[in-house]
């Protein structure tokens, strides 16, 4: 049976580190952070130290780090750190997806492991983030704003440089969720829910399915439910592979929550749902 693994990219003060850490704890399972460095370091022979430097990281294009031992080493010196980085990190995160269920930060891990995973996106409005930042790191507001703005910058290229994909394209990721609207708790929560349920979300013939997405839309309208109960007793019948879900949380008012759910099929033409 395939791992049920979880990725979790994030927007910086968005707390998607503190929220995979709390699902880590609830689920009885491995979260990697920083811990991907700390095995590149010993997997490639490099001070943990000069990996932290370019963690997440596109390799400038303007200054070459000459004043950097290990960039200097021979089998380094025609490759940027952050380069070598990033492939080290790919083998690990596909070695332990293989090996373990799991919860990976970062690292563009859902990128790398595609379909094989639930790819998570929490994001939170700019100032929301801006208070958060300005609260971990115990400085005025005033001084967190460009400290989130540059960290965000240095997370998009990076995601971009190494993906070709937008970092803000939803359409990316399989579940998306402002962290602003919820607490830690009810985030942990849904995410259980999706975990819970993703043996079902690769073995889409079973009938199991429909009741994890059930209970995954209590609150959806009547008639959305309708007609997703339809495309799923077609997929059954025409044995079609849903190939992703994307769920997308938006809230319209106080406890007023709407779940979009779309579908990417893969079926002869004749039988797609419009």
């Amino acid at each position: 049976m395939s791992k049920r693994i979880i990725t979790i990219n994030r927007m910086y003060g968005s707390n998607g580190r503190r929220i995979g850490k709390a699902l880590s704890e609830e689920l009885g399972i491995r979260v990697y952070d920083k811990d991907l460095i700390r095995i590149a370091s010993e997997k490639e022979g490099l001070p943990y130290e000069e990996l932290l430097k370019v963690d997440e990281k596109r390799a400038s294009q303007w200054r070459y780090p000459l004043d950097e031992p290990a960039q200097m080493a021979p089998q380094y010196r025609l490759y940027p750190m952050n380069d070598v980085l990033f492939h080290a990190e790919s083998e690990i995160i596909k070695t332990i997806a293989g090996q373990e269920d799991c919860i990976i930060i970062g690292r563009c891990a859902g990128q790398i492991l595609k379909e094989k995973c639930l790819k998570v996106f929490i994001h939170a409005p700019f100032e929301y983030r801006v208070q958060v930042a300005a609260e971990r790191m115990e400085i005025p507001e005033r001084d967190a704003r460009p400290y989130v703005k540059k960290t965000d910058k240095e997370r998009r290229s990076y995601y971009e440089y190494y993906t070709d994909e937008k970092w803000l394209d939803m359409g990316a990721y399989d579940l998306c969720i402002d962290s602003s609207r919820f607490t830690k708790e009810q985030i942990v929560r849904m995410l259980k829910e999706a975990y819970e349920g993703m043996d079902v979300r690769l073995l889409p013939g079973q009938r199991r399915i429909e009741e994890a997405v059930d209970s995954l839309l209590q609150s959806t309208e009547p008639d959305s439910m309708e007609r997703l109960r339809h495309c799923l007793r077609w997929s059954n019948i025409c044995k079609r592979t849903i190939m992703r879900y994307l769920w997308i949380f938006r809230c319209s008012g106080p406890g007023n929550l709407r779940m979009k759910m779309y579908f990417r099929f893969h079926l002869p033409d004749r039988f797609c749902v419009r």
